[in-house]
């Protein structure tokens, strides 16, 4: 079931993305995961752990409470 918050998070993930003028490709490449999971995550059809949150974040050039803050 997807939560408000999960809705939050994959719309603060794909705002950043675009922001970073990355695409969904880009950012797996940098994350370490497939463009299909980012775009899972933007999507709200998955949560992601902290640590590839925390890597998100870094890739995106913001703090990891920026993505949090939802």
């Amino acid at each position: 079931m997807i939560t408000k918050k999960d809705l939050k998070l994959a719309k603060t993930i794909k705002r950043h993305r675009r922001l970073a003028d990355l695409t969904q490709q880009e950012l797996g490449d940098k994350v370490g995961v497939t463009q299909k999971y980012i775009q899972y995550l933007e999507s709200a059809n998955r949560t992601p752990s902290l640590k590839v949150l925390r890597k998100i974040a870094k890739s995106l050039s913001i703090e990891s409470k920026d993505l949090l803050s939802v």
